[in-house]
């Protein structure tokens, strides 16, 4: 199990010069371990670059689905009581 930060994430639901060497990491290891509010950070750095236009409007609803995925697999940590 690894702990994956926000700026791990990003790569795996969006394209980034990070994202082969981040999925790569995931493939060795599916278990992911997370920071509670990781899928608020995920969302704002995607909702920064839709304010860019470096992001389009499919590209982010798509990249959220992918995000949404991603949250029913992984454990938060903090979210443990």
């Amino acid at each position: 199990m690894r702990f994956w930060d926000a700026s791990a994430v990003v790569p795996l639901v969006v394209w980034e010069k990070e994202t082969a060497n981040c999925r790569k990491l995931l493939a060795e290891d599916t278990e992911i371990l997370v920071w509670l509010l990781t899928p608020v950070e995920v969302v704002s750095a995607l909702a920064r670059r839709r304010r860019e236009n470096s992001l389009g409007a499919a590209e982010f609803r798509k990249s959220k689905d992918q995000l949404a995925q991603f949250e029913r697999r992984w454990k938060s940590e903090g979210a443990r009581s």
